[in-house]
């Protein structure tokens, strides 16, 4: 069966840093919102805190025929966001009621202060597009970022909590062989008879 592995926490937890490694290494497609409403921005444009937000709920929208798709296909696939569990759950338990898949959960999270600079440090990185506007968003995530975790997403996954307020000591080789015995595949990533 195919899996669909979530990596979900709050911004700047790590998300899209592991997920990039893990898709490599399992070699599964990874997609991540904000990889998408990037295409999105250079598309359409982008201005203020309502019109990213905007391109924020269009993005997971096709972040999920993505999923859909890469499902109908027979493929595992890695999704990456900061998932709201009211909004995701459903559309997950949807998505898996047409396309049965083994789902998977990696909940990034790091030290409240640790978040907070990455935070204002990826704002100033010359990589992060502007269209994110996240020195607007600041003032109003800070306190979010305090509370180190967000809640999962609940779809009854395999969940596995990762702290990475210090990248260089997280034990990466054991995430990769949770993830594969969570989704039943072997080392070149595809799935074992069961």
């Amino acid at each position: 069966m195919t899996a669909l592995l979530l990596i979900t926490g709050h911004p700047a937890s790590g998300k899209t840093t592991l997920g990039t490694r893990l898709a490599h290494d399992l070699r599964w497609p990874f997609f991540s919102k904000d990889g998408i409403k990037e295409v999105l921005f250079d598309t359409l444009g982008w201005s203020d805190r309502e019109w990213s937000q905007r391109l924020g709920v269009a993005a997971f929208g096709v972040l999920y025929s993505i999923a859909a798709a890469e499902l109908a296909a027979g493929r595992s696939v890695i999704l990456e966001a900061n998932f709201d569990p009211d909004h995701a759950s459903p559309e997950l338990r949807r998505l898996q009621g047409e396309h049965p898949f083994t789902p998977i959960q990696i909940l990034c999270w790091a030290r409240g202060e640790t978040l907070q600079r990455r935070f204002r440090e990826r704002d100033e990185s010359p990589g992060r597009h502007p269209g994110h506007v996240d020195r607007t968003v600041y003032p109003t995530l800070a306190a979010r970022l305090a509370t180190e975790r967000i809640a999962p997403v609940d779809t009854g996954e395999a969940l596995l909590e990762v702290d990475t307020t210090h990248p260089a000591t997280m034990p990466y080789d054991d995430i990769v062989r949770w993830v594969r015995a969570a989704a039943g595949c072997g080392a070149d990533g595809t799935a074992l008879s069961r």
